[in-house]
């Protein structure tokens, strides 16, 4: 071991078994699942306006929130259009970059400190409080302009050491500085920079005004900057999105907002610190999580605490310092790890946005990763009199981390499964839709997609060729809109949404509502066959919805399937395939094709999902007097847990009352077996 570690002494391979080290715990942390992940939120209206209009529909479609961020979507929209491994490529590779960046910056600014910013870029790398890594195309954008602000840090403090000005080096860095107009989440830790630079100068100057004179020198660029961008930002483009709720409040209750403020400190510092990190420790279960990913979870948490264990002591220590000297790190450690988290902090206080470890407000937690990370140092360095303690601590934080994160991507890639199966549903239940055709559902179950991010696809589907700005379709959850957006779940109510460039018309007159619990199918609800009677345990926002469903807005031709640009090819056929094929038949009234599809279906050993699901094949197999089959299903329906005997009675007495159906008597011997009311 001590000729391994000789072997590692030199600056040149100590750097180099960081950047080894930060490689490989961001890969079991990001990497691991990277083939089997897609695309998920704000991700899809990106694809769909460049589907629609190219590249160059970007500066339209986000001229209403962020006008210059254009650039990044265009790049990486033209480079990998709809493939999801080379965003989740770029995204991985930008997070590790962004990692090193800051290992550096805090390499020159405490250059004795080698081991400490590995472990800091340790802990900024696997930092568990933010889980949304898995939305590539998005947090290209973000960590593009991160990594731009992280790089002109760098290149100043560079050139703050350098005895000579660099003009090439401080152009970069302040072509890096501008990323701010693109997006504005780190545009505060701006203000980082003059600490930083009297911490990187103070020993170079005796005299006060000669180091005040080199800090301004150096930041005024950056600071007329920062300047600039507030100036539009706050007067100019002002607040599209997020209203300054804190400023406005003050203005009111000036008392009462700072007491709300000042107790809100400390603990949103307990929950992206502590808080995100006891969540890392979670141990999940089998019955949720599955035997084989339980077992990937443990090896890759042991893998990440292990392979850390290994590095660190391959990592020499510090070089000791004087005795004079030896507080003065942890001070400034103190004082820079605060003021980042400020920093972060203010843009969240001011525009009074939640503040989360959990989706989708974990978001807003990038922005203070650095100081978390820079007060992990500081705890690092005040246990290192111990190595031992000090190396087991991140050894536990890490592994813990890389678990967390692992169990995080893979609900990321179970539910661009279940959003996967909900369009080819959709595609085998509704081969068409009418234009104007409102898609309306509450507790969808997919938890990384909104509403808009299901209007993409929904287009794409059903409209793959339009190029108007106009949209044909939307999808709308009842439950979020209700109030807003939706003013009443009636009948006659107009429906306009705006879509970014895009615009939807449309009214409650023309809607099609759905059910979707997976593993259960998708279920079109409406007042006839999939009512709350057939489907048990409906929320009363859901029979509000199926109320308005017209089952004449979907048609069987021509038959449309999920852009494959995008989506896997379809599926093999299972239980689903048949049940929602079955399902349109039943509503074209071709009830042999609907008992040949439960047939099939049974010869090849699929069942239900959810007992309700069998609805279909009993009334197509009633219609067409098989009994034998029809006491089957019976039973079944009669078996299953829940209240699905309702939707059997129910089911058996619309029948008996239809001219069209034969044997009226031999339903009512059934309604008399089953006990139906």
């Amino acid at each position: 071991m001590k000729k391994i570690i000789s072997f590692f002494a030199s600056e040149k391979r100590q750097t180099w078994l960081v950047y080894a080290w930060m490689l490989v715990i961001c890969f079991l942390s990001y990497g691991v699942l990277i083939p089997a992940l897609g695309f998920y939120w704000d991700d899809f209206p990106i694809l769909f306006l460049y589907k629609t209009f190219g590249a160059s529909g970007f500066p339209e479609f986000l001229a209403s929130d962020r006008p210059f961020s254009a650039w990044n979507f265009m790049l990486t929209t033209s480079l990998f259009k709809f493939n999801p491994l080379g965003y989740h490529l770029l995204a991985f590779a930008l997070r590790y970059l962004s990692v090193i960046l800051f290992y550096w910056i805090f390499r020159t600014v405490w250059p004795e400190r080698r081991k400490i910013a590995a472990v800091a870029a340790g802990i900024f790398a696997i930092y568990p409080g933010f889980h949304q890594q898995p939305i590539a195309l998005i947090y290209c954008h973000h960590f593009s302009v991160f990594d731009l602000f992280l790089l002109s840090v760098l290149l100043m403090l560079q050139n703050a050491k350098r005895e000579k000005f660099n003009w090439p080096l401080a152009i970069v860095s302040y072509v890096g500085a501008l990323g701010m107009f693109s997006i504005e989440n780190f545009a505060t830790l701006e203000m980082l920079r003059p600490l930083l630079l009297w911490i990187l100068l103070k020993p170079k100057f005796k005299d006060f005004k000669a180091l005040i004179k080199a800090i301004l020198k150096l930041w005024l660029p950056y600071l007329l900057i920062f300047g600039a961008f507030m100036f539009w930002r706050v007067f100019i483009f002002k607040f599209p999105t997020y209203e300054p709720d804190l400023l406005e409040g003050y203005q009111s209750s000036p008392t009462s907002i700072l007491v709300t403020l000042f107790s809100r400190i400390p603990k949103d510092f307990f929950t992206v610190t502590v808080k995100a990190w006891l969540d890392s420790f979670r141990i999940p279960k089998v019955s949720d999580f599955g035997t084989s990913a339980t077992y990937l979870f443990w090896a890759l948490s042991a893998a990440g605490a292990l392979l850390s264990a290994l590095f660190l002591s391959l990592l020499g220590n510090d070089k000791p310092v004087e005795k004079a000297t030896q507080k003065k790190p942890l001070w400034e450690w103190l004082v820079v790890g605060l003021f980042l988290y400020c920093l972060a902090g203010s843009i969240v206080w001011v525009l009074d946005m939640p503040l989360e470890i959990e989706f989708a407000w974990d978001r807003m937690t990038l922005a203070f990763i650095p100081g978390v990370a820079v007060i992990a140092a500081l705890i690092y360095a005040l246990v290192d009199k111990s190595h031992f303690a000090a190396n087991l601590l991140v050894c536990l934080l890490i592994g813990s981390a890389v678990g967390a994160h692992f169990e995080n991507e893979m609900s990321y890639k179970r539910d661009w499964e279940d959003m996967q199966n909900l369009f080819w549903q959709m595609s085998w239940r509704m081969p068409d839709l009418e234009p104007g055709t409102v898609v309306l559902g509450s507790d969808i179950g997919v938890d990384y997609y909104s509403d808009n991010s299901l209007t993409a696809p929904l287009n794409l589907m059903y409209a793959p060729d339009s190029r108007s700005y106009d949209l044909n379709y939307v999808f709308y959850y009842s439950d979020v809109r209700l109030g807003s957006w939706l003013s009443a779940l009636e009948p006659g109510v107009a429906i306009h949404q705006p879509y970014r460039s895009f615009d939807f018309n449309g009214s409650t007159d023309r809607v099609v509502a759905v059910k979707y619990d997976p593993p259960a199918c998708l279920q079109v609800m409406d007042r006839t066959y999939a009512n709350s009677i057939a489907l048990p345990n409906l929320s009363e926002t859901q029979v509000s919805e199926l109320k308005l469903t017209d089952l004449s807005l979907i048609k069987s031709e021509p038959a449309h399937q999920p852009l494959t640009d995008i989506f896997t090819n379809q599926p093999q056929k299972d239980w689903c395939y048949y049940f929602e094929t079955a399902d349109l038949a039943r509503q074209n009234g071709d009830y042999d094709q609907a008992v040949a599809l439960g047939e099939e279906a049974i010869a090849q050993g699929y069942a239900p999902r959810a007992a309700s699901e069998w609805l279909p094949f009993l009334e197509s197999n009633i219609r067409l007097e098989n009994w034998e089959r029809t006491e089957y299903i019976a039973d079944q329906l009669l078996s299953a847990e829940g209240n699905y005997e309702n939707g059997l009675c129910n089911t058996l007495k619309r029948l008996s009352r239809q001219d069209d159906v034969p044997s009226a008597d031999k339903l009512v011997e059934y309604m008399q077996e089953y006990n139906c009311p």
